[in-house]
């Protein structure tokens, strides 16, 4: 019988077919609630990456995407060093409204990093 026969004899296994199949969203909140079992976290990290949208602007929008959270730092993602440099020369004042946006001063710097953007 052929790898994806439908009539495959689940007796000659030592399991059901049926049983290995899980719906992502299921498998991803198992798998997040071992991560992070309050959910605290993941929490943060989303209050933090839509701060940090609004901090940015419209325009600085296009040219940055906050990619995640570690311990008490913010990783930006940039499309040139041009970017980069301004960012960074406004480093302390996007700190500042991040913190003031999610209401806890949870980030204390903020790494920016140029990336190239995959369409």
């Amino acid at each position: 019988m052929g790898k994806y026969d439908d009539n495959i004899d689940t007796d000659d296994y030592n399991y059901d077919v049926r049983t290995r199949i899980t719906p992502l969203k299921e498998g991803l909140d198992s798998v997040l609630g071992k991560l992070d079992p309050t959910g605290t976290k993941t929490s943060h990290q989303t209050e933090i990456m839509n701060a940090w949208s609004i901090a940015a602007g419209a325009s600085s929008k296009k040219h940055t995407e906050a990619v995640f959270v570690r311990g008490s730092q913010l990783i930006v993602w940039l499309d040139s060093p041009i970017w980069a440099q301004e960012m960074s020369l406004m480093g302390d004042s996007y700190i500042h409204e991040v913190n003031n946006l999610v209401g806890r001063e949870f980030i204390k710097t903020i790494r920016f990093e140029v990336r190239r953007r995959h369409s």
